[in-house]
């Protein structure tokens, strides 16, 4: 018999419908009603090398790759890159607020919003504190803490949104790292 391929496994979903959809470095495997599907770049993924899944308010999945952002709604795959306004095509976080809000996190590229089809991309350049952006949580006071190799830093959501509206011209970030208690700077 054939010898099983070896797949890493990066990500797991379990979406609002029960399906579950395991990010590995060969696509994503889709469990669904006791069948399981294969999705790769020839379904319309961006690359085959799966980093983060996350479901938005509407159902649909978003997954962050290694050769950029997909979509997967209406059991259609939707791809953005750099081409599409995308930071940079290795995606490493993503964070689905309610309001229909994607926030996405690059390896190398910096932040990104993606709103009502459009991004706005935030780097050192405009005042974060790293270009990494491998984690992305909000806490209960509104803002965003991204973690990255150079440790962990804070960004008020509102500054990002008035950023991305053209009322402030740079945002300000608070990091933290070995001098406030972390072990290591690296996340």
């Amino acid at each position: 018999s054939m010898p099983m391929p070896t797949y890493t496994v990066r990500a797991f979903l379990e979406d609002r419908s029960g399906r579950l959809w395991v990010g590995t470095d060969h696509g994503i495997i889709r469990y669904q009603n006791g069948q399981q599907v294969l999705l790769t770049i020839e379904d319309g993924l961006a690359e085959n090398d799966v980093l983060v899944l996350a479901e938005d308010s509407s159902g649909a999945i978003w997954v962050g790759t290694r050769g950029g952002l997909t979509l997967y709604k209406d059991d259609r795959f939707t791809s953005y890159t750099k081409r599409d306004g995308l930071p940079s095509d290795h995606v490493r976080s993503l964070y689905a607020e309610a309001d229909g809000t994607l926030w996405i996190g690059t390896y190398d590229g910096g932040l990104a919003r993606l709103r009502d089809g459009r991004f706005t991309r935030y780097t050192t350049e405009d005042g974060l504190f790293n270009n990494g952006v491998f984690q992305i949580l909000e806490d209960e006071k509104g803002n965003l803490w991204m973690s990255s190799n150079r440790g962990i830093y804070r960004v008020v959501k509102q500054q990002l949104n008035d950023y991305a509206e053209g009322k402030i011209q740079s945002i300000s970030s608070v990091p933290y790292g070995t001098k406030d208690g972390m072990l290591s700077n690296e996340c």
